[in-house]
């Protein structure tokens, strides 16, 4: 994600956002993964060519296990309002989609 951004903020749009511009971003994005890498301190391996690839095909479209995972939400309290039979959250949900972990707050 961090390159993606990188990315858009030199480039002036997501790598892969076109299909025009796929090839071109490919050279330019692995570049960049190579320059955040470096700024990191971290291997260049750990941002693979599958890697590049992938971020690519993304092309700054939603990620989908957080898509579904939204969606799912969303409609399990569209039900809970509609059937009156249970509460739905009040206030602030927050989602970790790294770990997983969904918490809620009432402020």
């Amino acid at each position: 994600m961090r390159v993606a951004d990188r990315f858009n903020a030199t480039h002036g749009h997501f790598p892969g956002f076109t299909d025009e511009q796929f090839a071109s971003d490919e050279v330019l994005l692995r570049a960049k993964a190579d320059e955040v890498m470096d700024e990191l301190d971290l291997p260049r391996e750990y941002f693979t060519d599958d890697h590049v690839k992938e971020t690519l095909r993304w092309g700054a479209a939603t990620i989908a296990s957080v898509a579904s995972w939204v969606g799912g939400v969303a409609a399990s309290e569209l039900a809970k309002v509609l059937t009156h039979q249970f509460a739905p959250m009040n206030n602030t949900v927050i989602f970790n989609g790294i770990t997983g972990k969904a918490a809620t707050y009432q402020m």
